[in-house]
Parts: C-alpha cells; structure tokens; sequence
C-alpha cells in the first residue's frame, strides 16, 4: 500500500502521540547539532555534507549525484552546499580522470577536524538522548506489527 493509498484509514489517539513523540525526539537531536554547529561556527548542511562525504559507503564516489542521494537534497541544494564549504575551505574539488562525469568533493584538514567536533558532540548527544529516540521510533514501529497484524 502507498503512502496515499492509506486515505481512507485512521490512526487511534495512541498512534498519532507515538508518531508525535517521535518527531519530537528527532526535532531535540536536530537542535542539539543546530546548537553546537553554531557554536563551532558551522552551517548545519555544511555538517551534513562533510558527514555524508566520510561516511560515504564503501565503493560510492563523492559526486554531487551520489552526495544529493545521501542527503536527500536536491543536486542545486548540494552544489550549494558544497559551493560554500569550498569558500570556508572544509572541502576541494577535483575533476576525475574520465571527462563528463561529476567533480568529486574531498575534505581538508580543516573540513576533518570540523567533523571530528560535530561527530563528537552528535555522539555524545545520542548517548545521552539515543534511548529515548530509539523508543519512540519502536513505537511507531509497532503501531504497523499491530495493524498488519489486525488485518489478516
């Protein structure tokens, strides 16, 4: 079933504060990295680009295309994206061997030690909150066991 096919169906009052009660965990983790990004001097996105740039799995290139994958951003939003982070010099760009195909992204030693910081403090963040938002998320994990359940 879609996301838009479930129009005719409800959700119980229980459902919709488990839902909330994840968004909300989800929105405290994001103003904690918002927080500390900005006590560091760093743009949330320019965090979320260095991160997807190490984190990348192996074998995938640093390319616009598969950096807006990993973001979920559009390619315009991370050619910003990385626009900036060149100008604050986090990131280089080199143009591969092969012509026509995307620049690739690499981080400095500055863009490194950025992420080293905010990767800390993310972690430390989610060991403080982490079981919180791992039990709204099974939560709403369950709401769907319950009702494919209730269904057959």
């Amino acid at each position: 079933m879609s996301r838009w096919s479930a129009a005719g169906q409800d959700l119980t009052l229980d459902e919709y504060r488990e839902l909330a009660e994840l968004r909300y965990q989800i929105g405290c983790l994001q103003k904690a990295t918002e927080d500390h990004a900005q006590e560091l001097g760093v743009s949330q996105d320019s965090y979320a680009l260095l991160l997807a740039v190490q984190g990348l799995p192996e074998g995938a290139r640093p390319t616009v295309n598969a950096l807006s994958d990993r973001m979920c951003l559009s390619r315009e939003r991370v050619s910003q994206v990385i626009a900036a982070a060149v100008e604050h010099g986090e990131i280089t760009r080199s143009s591969p061997e092969a012509e026509g195909t995307d620049d690739w992204v690499k981080l400095t030693r500055m863009g490194r030690e950025v992420l080293r910081r905010m990767s800390l403090a993310s972690r430390d963040e989610l060991e403080r909150s982490g079981n919180k938002l791992a039990q709204a998320l099974l939560a709403v994990v369950k709401q769907g066991r319950r009702r494919h359940r209730g269904a057959a």
